[in-house]
């Protein structure tokens, strides 16, 4: 992607809001704003951030960006001295070397990059000019999927250094009743154990039955409180709505259609689960345990009328048992055993 004017190039494809700032020198972030408005489980997303360089000399800093799957980009601007740059693709060898020319100037320019074998990390390098100041504007849409009884909306932050304006709002507005709203602390990782409680900075307001709006705007002692670098982690907003055993509801909206279809009342369906880890030398370390830790949640989470099975593998494959076996409590307790006994060894695979 590159901005119209000359002035910023960049090559993306992505979906949500992560920062982590990298470099001796870092522009400071004089505020964070994330705006998003949900309305009828379809989410669209501001996310807005001004630096600024209060050095003599031009400066680069570096972003990554960690997305949801399902997200896209919509619009992305870089706001220079008042005047807007908005985005255009461009081939990435083509971005790069018009970032390079316009950094070697100490011009304001910026570059987006997908980084290598993920497809929602992006880096974005921006070089702000000596006592420049760079605004940017970050847009993108999201179909919310209902996972484990509600709705989750996620906010990737980590600004690297405490913001004096910073501010989350989240407007939900739906066609049928909203029955559950929740804010958990910010989530560090992918996986948490037991109750997650709640996220005492964070306020609900239920403006109508079908309406609420969330409010997130920590001060800069509570956003120490949390860490060196303020607030870091995954913001969650979980809801869900009221529902009938019904056909759902089929929405239209700026010419698409959606069919919500999630009935109450109906007896989950028996699955057969296989669980194939690798074992290898390759999981040597945290990716043993990261390993580990997610197989026996996905444990947790099976029922009495399920059936389990585990396969590992290194140079060989090996089986915890010789076929699917009932997911019940003492079998389940064995599965885990054998996932906490398992250690990596041999080639790479």
């Amino acid at each position: 992607m590159r901005f119209k004017g000359e002035m910023w190039s960049s090559f993306v494809v992505f979906s949500l809001f992560w920062i982590s700032i990298c470099g001796q020198y870092l522009p400071k972030i004089t505020y964070l704003h994330v705006v998003s408005e949900i309305d009828y489980r379809f989410s669209k997303t501001i996310v807005t951030s001004k630096m600024v360089n209060q050095k003599p000399f031009a400066t680069e800093a570096k972003f990554d960006i960690d997305l949801p799957n399902e997200a896209f980009i919509t619009a992305f601007k870089l706001t220079v001295n008042g005047r807007d740059y908005h985005g255009d693709v461009k081939e990435r060898e083509i971005a790069r070397r018009q970032f390079e020319a316009a950094k070697a100037r100490g011009e304001t320019a910026g570059h987006i990059i997908s980084r290598p074998r993920n497809t929602n990390s992006f880096q974005v390098q921006v070089n702000v000019e000596a006592l420049g100041e760079v605004k940017f504007e970050l847009v993108y849409r999201e179909l919310l999927k209902r996972t484990k009884g509600y709705y989750n909306h996620i906010i990737y932050l980590n600004p690297g250094q405490l913001v004096e304006d910073f501010l989350i709002t989240v407007m939900i507005t739906e066609s049928r009743t909203v029955t559950y709203v929740k804010i958990p602390p910010l989530q560090k990782g992918l996986l948490a154990e037991g109750p997650l409680g709640d996220n005492e900075l964070a306020q609900v307001e239920f403006l109508s039955k079908t309406q609420v709006l969330v409010t997130y705007q920590p001060t800069l002692q509570q956003q120490a409180a949390l860490s060196d670098g303020g607030v870091s982690g995954q913001f969650i907003v979980q809801y869900d709505v009221e529902r009938f055993n019904d056909a759902g509801e089929i929405l239209v909206m700026d010419g698409w259609i959606v069919h919500y279809f999630a009935p109450e009342g109906l007896p989950p369906i028996p699955m057969d689960i296989i669980l194939v880890f690798d074992k290898s030398g390759s999981m040597l370390g945290r990716k043993m345990s990261q390993l580990q830790a997610a197989l026996i949640k996905i444990l947790d989470d099976t029922k009495d009328i399920d059936r389990i099975m585990l396969l590992s593998f290194s140079h060989t494959v090996h089986s915890w048992n010789r076929g699917l076996v009932a997911a019940d409590r003492n079998n389940k307790e064995a599965a885990k055993q054998y996932i906490r006994e398992q250690m990596a060894f041999g080639g790479k695979y």
